[in-house]
């Protein structure tokens, strides 16, 4: 991780970061103000360099709306088995360890 240059005592730094999972959008799926759709994304697939990252707080979205798009159902192939990066529920045992396929982002 790396410090601001001022920094001179490592005890006292805040080490102030976001982990990041990332998002990437649907090339498929027509989108935006012209298409009357709102846009369609999909997690990155984990496996891939830079699907997550660390990241200073200030250059990030701290909230957006995204609805679960249920038609296309679930699935575990881009996060596979347990992670910090899904949330660990008890009320749906069988699809414990997956991730919806797309969200759309409300505007």
């Amino acid at each position: 991780m790396a410090l601001a240059q001022e920094a001179q005592d490592l005890d006292t730094h805040p080490y102030t970061y976001g982990h990041i999972r990332w998002f990437e959008s649907d090339e498929s799926y027509a989108t935006g103000w012209n298409a009357q759709q709102l846009d369609h994304i999909s997690f990155v697939n984990a496996n891939l360099s830079g699907a997550f990252s660390f990241l200073d707080p200030t250059k990030v979205i701290h909230a957006t709306h995204l609805i679960m798009v249920f038609a296309h159902g679930s699935m575990s192939q881009l996060l596979q088995g347990k992670s910090i990066a899904r949330l660990d529920t008890d009320y749906d045992l069988e699809n414990k360890h997956e991730d919806w396929r797309y969200f759309y982002v409300n505007r």
